[in-house]
């Protein structure tokens, strides 16, 4: 099974920044070999023209830290016709709605945003991607309740099965752009077995194309890549087209 890589733009400020390890007040401006801009939308295009891909992942940090996500960046972005995985920050059935800007938006919800998870969709939309998010092994949830009842993610994909939705993100921030590789594989190999009909993405820490090779093993079907890719570290991309 080929994994299809999803390059990865964290917006804050109006810019494309450079995530390191979850640390979102560390967080500086985009530096890149495959672009000199850290303007989003000239960022996206200089990606794709330099790999070739056509799907991107956008965390629109000032939503997800502070419920104030960038609409305008956010609906410039989307008029580039790329299809757009979108992570805003929702934290209600409200806030979804609004990030579904146009027919290429894949709205995200996030555990560590997303405050009821009595009110998650029920056999959700098809463009609809559910992230569970993970600090150091330790699952994220804005839901009080969940997080008290010490919901493991083994659990959390459960109830997302039984609500319908099948698409799924497994991120942990602590490896964001550390480089040290997938730590996220082992229990991304245990939902893939639990729920073999799940679309399945992960990322942070991929260091070069073993990481790919790895992703691919375990069944993976997208692999999210921010500093490896900037880095010139994958060599299938190299040369884009």
């Amino acid at each position: 099974m080929k994994t299809q890589l999803i390059p990865v733009l964290d917006l804050c400020g109006g810019i494309v920044v450079r995530a390191v390890a979850g640390k979102r007040s560390d967080y500086r401006p985009l530096r890149s070999l495959l672009t000199t801009s850290i303007e989003p939308v000239e960022v996206l295009e200089n990606l794709r023209e330099a790999t070739g891909l056509d799907t991107f992942y956008v965390a629109d940090l000032d939503g997800i830290m502070n419920a104030k996500p960038d609409w305008v960046t956010l609906q410039r972005l989307t008029s580039t016709q790329a299809t757009l995985i979108i992570d805003a920050g929702v934290r209600s059935p409200e806030d979804l709605q609004a990030v579904r800007l146009g027919p290429n938006v894949q709205p995200v919800i996030a555990t560590e945003t997303w405050t009821r998870l009595d009110q998650l969709p029920v056999a959700g939309p098809s463009d609809l991607i559910c992230s569970l998010d993970l600090h150091a092994g330790s699952l994220r949830l804005a839901d009080p309740q969940a997080a008290a009842a010490g919901v493991t993610p083994e659990q959390f994909a459960e109830r997302l099965w039984r609500a319908g939705l099948r698409r799924w993100i497994v991120l942990d921030t602590a490896s964001v752009g550390t480089g040290t590789g997938l730590r996220t594989l082992e229990l991304c190999r245990r939902l893939k077995a639990g729920f073999p009909d799940s679309e399945l993405i992960t990322g942070g820490g991929v260091n070069s194309d073993a990481c790919v090779r790895e992703a691919e093993s375990a069944g993976l079907d997208r692999l999210l890549v921010a500093s490896a890719l900037h880095d010139r570290r994958l060599t299938a991309l190299q040369g884009g087209r």
